[in-house]
């Protein structure tokens, strides 16, 4: 006698957790300063360039810096946080965010303890600081973060 077998199978999540995957793909998020016009005095971004490129000034690479000195522990907070989206602990939008806003803690800390030239005599009486790379605060607490697809 033939006997009938029924199988049943039950998504437990797995067709969402694809969706969630899929959403990623050609994701990218922009980490930096972010502005419009040429005039370092306007543009927080030119003022940032300036520094990091040495665009009249000495060079002070504080996004680059951050990055080479960061760049295993950021793959390693990629992994942990990657395992928690897919164990879906995480949205696609929060993945991004928290890799996004990891990196900028990690460029203001390279602005505020970076190993940088001083400023010059005639900088340091102007601004009445010798701190490097910070004045006002305007260009460590502008550094955002742009999300999207590319």
């Amino acid at each position: 006698m033939a006997r009938i077998v029924t199988i049943i199978d039950k998504d437990l999540g797995w067709k969402k957790i694809q969706k969630e995957l899929r959403q990623l793909d050609g994701t990218v998020s922009n980490v930096g300063l972010f502005g419009s016009g040429s005039s370092p005095k306007n543009n927080i971004a030119a003022r940032g360039a300036v520094h990091e490129l040495g665009i009249g000034n000495p060079k002070r690479p504080f996004m680059r810096n951050a990055f080479d000195k960061n760049s295993n522990k950021l793959y390693d907070y990629i992994n942990k946080q990657y395992n928690l989206l897919k164990a879906k602990k995480l949205t696609v939008s929060r993945f991004v965010g928290l890799i996004s806003e990891w990196l900028i803690g990690k460029i203001q800390e390279e602005i505020r303890k970076g190993e940088f030239i001083p400023l010059s005599w005639a900088t340091v009486r102007r601004k009445g600081s010798s701190v490097i790379l910070i004045h006002k605060g305007q260009m460590i607490n502008s550094l955002t973060y742009k999300a999207g697809k590319k």
